[in-house]
């Protein structure tokens, strides 16, 4: 038997016994052996070292534990090691290096620790693929400064190791490298120029993100990647402008110190560009009109003013735009966006009214976030039209007038906030109840309000609450906000500072007598977590933080 392919299966236990029983055949004459994708555990035994012809040994995907057998030092003929995503710990013996003819070496996503010298790699001169990471940086690697490496990597992913604090000069000599990610590595250097030279060979996928990189980058540049490049230098300490790369499809710059404006010509230059995250930087209020030559685009995370042609997108289906003071009018700037499904506005200031900014052809539109604006007017029965909503929400606004009717007859709403709005009195008695509309739509429905003080002292008996614990699954967690459950005295759980405890009367009944539980709160757990969901699940994503 030359080869042996287990993977994918259901298989667990251990593989000592196994193991052994390969080794003990008197014609073993095993090339290639795979048990990727099981449910493994234990050790790697030490017979493996008795697999003298093996080539191909993928583990990946299981949960061996331990550290790698000294018997590895045997497999003089192994070319690939494959035990990424396991809990494989302790050192990685220097022994390693001996393997001569090894091409492949992934020991990603495991528990390694110690220190990783030239001595690794002194005679794995036909390495071309290696990928090492562990969470928490107990890997540190100790080369040279003037170590020239005898391998030409195509491959190199090292994550939540310790590279830095310099850049990693051995990677000048990797001339051939396609793929490139040093994430996490404590890297607090700047990127040198001869990286840049790497740029118009081979190289197609950069990820230097997580570290605190400094500096300027290339105004331009070349990705000779014909298909298209991906770049992510996220989260460092970069400066200066932004770069325009052609050949990029995928560019996250997020969480830097770039200043300036957005370059007028972005995108004419980036106009491939599917995903686009400037976010977090000190950029100028404005977008330059050129985005919107960016037909392929489908996620934008911004951090600045919107033009109004960036809705003209007909590919855009989340927009997020929430939490950035931004204010002007929106009148009819969607009306070209039919397959949006999410449209968070939130937390800024725009004026105006609803139907400003909702179109007629937003028909399957789930999520509607406007809280936290200056909108005036009354909620528009213009809402009633989109039959897919699960989610209204209206807070801290302005707003005044009645609730419409209309809103029962969405069988798929299941949640309106509307609290600090100025609603119509008389409509307290039929749409400020917990459970609105149940009988019509045969869904809950919930809304909070939180009535202005006046209101409060005059209509407070008219008013049903909500009760039970705030859920804390999904998307839920981003209604942080404990103003928006003001009103609602039987809630409790983050981010109220109000306990299930102090709600009880010490024998599983609330103050109101009735049953405390999951019975109680089930319904209302599964459809708030089936609307986030559906809402806020999928698709093409804009944002401007």
């Amino acid at each position: 038997m030359r080869t042996l392919d287990l993977s994918s299966n259901m298989i667990s236990g251990e593989i000592n016994e196994f193991i052994e029983a390969l080794a003990g055949c008197s014609n073993n004459t095993l090339d290639y052996l795979d048990l990727s994708s099981n449910n493994l555990e234990g050790n790697l035994p030490d017979s493996l070292g008795f697999l003298k012809y093996l080539g191909y040994l993928r583990l990946a995907q299981n949960s061996f534990s331990g550290s790698l057998p000294k018997s590895k030092g045997n497999l003089s003929s192994l070319k690939v090691l494959d035990l990424s995503f396991n809990s494989m710990n302790g050192t990685i013996l220097e022994s390693i290096g001996q393997l001569t003819r090894l091409y492949e070496l992934n020991l990603y996503g495991n528990l390694w620790e110690g220190i990783i010298r030239e001595n690794h790699f002194q005679n794995l001169s036909r390495l071309s693929s290696f990928s090492l990471s562990f969470v928490g940086k107990s890997v540190i690697f100790n080369l040279r400064r003037d170590w020239i490496p005898i391998f030409s990597l195509d491959d190199i992913a090292i994550s939540n190791c310790q590279l830095g604090p310099i850049f990693p000069t051995w990677l000048r000599t990797q001339v051939d490298v396609s793929q490139l990610t040093l994430s996490s590595g404590g890297i607090s250097d700047i990127i040198p120029d001869w990286f840049w030279s790497l740029t118009s060979r081979l190289l197609w996928w950069v990820d230097l993100s997580d570290n605190q990189l400094s500096g300027k980058l290339p105004d331009s540049g070349s990705f000779c990647y014909v298909v298209g490049a991906w770049v992510d230098l996220g989260f460092n300490l970069l400066e200066g402008s932004i770069p325009l790369w052609p050949n990029v499809t995928n560019l996250s710059l997020r969480n830097n110190s770039f200043s300036g404006p957005i370059p007028s010509n972005i995108g004419q230059i980036l106009s491939q560009v599917v995903s686009l995250d400037l976010s977090r930087n000190f950029l100028n209020d404005s977008i330059p009109a050129s985005i919107n030559k960016m037909e392929n685009l489908s996620f934008l995370d911004l951090s600045c003013g919107v033009p109004s042609s960036l809705y003209a997108l007909p590919s855009l289906i989340f927009l997020k735009l929430g939490s950035n003071n931004l204010s002007g009018e929106l009148s009819n700037t969607l009306q070209n966006c039919s397959g949006l499904l999410s449209i968070d506005l939130g937390e800024n200031r725009f004026p105006g009214t609803i139907p400003d900014f909702v179109s007629d052809n937003l028909f399957l539109l789930s999520y509607l976030g406007l809280r936290v604006n200056i909108l005036t007017g009354s909620i528009p029965e213009k809402l009633c039209v989109f039959p897919n909503l699960h989610i209204i929400d209206l807070a801290q606004n302005n707003l005044s007038g009645a609730i419409p009717k209309c809103l029962g007859n969405l069988l798929l709403l299941i949640w309106v906030l509307i609290s600090m709005n100025y609603p119509q009195p008389s409509t307290y008695n039929s749409y400020s109840t917990c459970t609105l509309f149940q009988k019509q739509a045969r869904r809950l429905f919930f809304i909070f309000i939180n009535l202005p003080a006046l209101v409060q002292l005059r209509y407070r008996r008219t008013l049903e609450t909500c009760n039970g614990q705030i859920p804390r699954s999904n998307q839920f967690q981003t209604f942080n906000d404990p103003s928006i459950y003001q009103g609602n005295p039987e809630l409790w759980g983050p981010p109220l500072s109000t306990s299930c405890s102090s709600l009880t009367n010490g024998h599983g009944e609330d103050k109101n007598g009735d049953l405390e539980g999951e019975d109680r709160s089930e319904n209302f757990w599964f459809y708030i977590s089936m609307g986030l969901g559906s809402a806020i699940g999928f698709g093409l994503f804009v944002a401007v933080w």
